[in-house]
């Protein structure tokens, strides 16, 4: 029997009552919310009913909920593959999958958009705490992300303007090869080194500071394919930099020290051209 498939669990029933008769109200907020917590109830269930105020919204959020579903039905084969291996039971499991799926609907809106059921799950999980207590952790949390994200230099623009040189015939597909690797070189040591100007070396940093940020702002399980693919475009070995975070989410450690921390994470890599780094960065931007 699939452990994952839906049931009259308590949970079910619950999001179902929630959401009985709601539907047609729902923002697009709520609606991300619910998609959150049916994933892993229904198989890849989501909301359909909801009325956008314009086309470009209603693409949005469809764009939203497909990216929540397949990260929680990436999260859904981990977990089976972790109970197959014995490594969790069916229980443990299913704990994990509503512990994720309510923290994720906790921080996909503003805590005072947050529903009395949600409230009401979120304190489930933590009962020492009050809901204004982690409605402000949520806060900071969200504020720390929108934050890191804004510096965050799109290093995807310089792989697209790289490779649209070599189709050009402006680079050879080993030259561009090189430069990107060079990029990914110089951002495992954190922009660290006299041979970089104080720009680049700031664009760098505010980088990985900002893929950190996120990080650490949730669980390893809840992270998505984009910050993953940041995570390893940034230099780092996702395996290791995973248990890196989760050992210090573990120590309830808060992130004061970047500079400590973007050390301690960082694999061991080969020192670059700088002459390389600053250009590529500058066509980036």
């Amino acid at each position: 029997m699939n452990v994952f498939s839906a049931t009259d669990s308590g949970l079910a029933l619950r999001i179902r009552h929630m959401l009985n008769g709601k539907m047609r109200s729902m923002g697009a907020g709520l609606r991300v919310i619910a998609a959150v917590l049916l994933c892993g109830l229904a198989g890849a269930m989501l909301p359909t009913a909801g009325v956008a105020q314009t086309r470009d919204r209603d693409a949005d959020t469809d764009r939203g909920e497909r990216k929540t579903a397949a990260h929680f039905e990436e999260l859904n084969r981990k977990i089976r593959a972790a109970i197959d291996a014995g490594k969790l039971t069916p229980e443990e499991g299913r704990a994990k999958l509503r512990e994720a799926r309510i923290w994720h609907a906790a921080m996909a809106t503003d805590p005072s958009e947050w529903s009395e059921e949600l409230k009401a799950m979120i304190l489930e999980l933590k009962p020492d705490s009050t809901i204004e207590e982690i409605a402000e952790g949520i806060r900071q949390r969200q504020a720390r992300m929108r934050e890191k994200e804004g510096e965050m230099v799109d290093f995807d623009a310089l792989n697209r303007k790289i490779q649209a040189a070599v189709d050009a015939g402006e680079l050879t597909p080993e030259e561009g090869r090189r430069k990107l690797e060079a990029m990914r070189r110089a951002m495992a040591t954190g922009g660290r080194g006299d041979r970089g100007n104080k720009a680049d070396t700031d664009r760098i940093r505010a980088y990985r500071e900002g893929i950190v940020a996120r990080a650490m702002a949730e669980a390893p399980e809840q992270w998505s394919d984009e910050l993953k693919a940041h995570i390893e475009r940034a230099g780092w070995d996702l395996e290791k930099f995973t248990e890196g975070i989760r050992q210090r989410q573990a120590a309830g450690t808060r992130v004061t020290d970047f500079s400590q921390l973007l050390i301690e994470l960082s694999t061991v890599a080969e020192q670059t051209s700088w002459g390389e780094i600053k250009k590529d960065v500058g066509a980036a931007e």
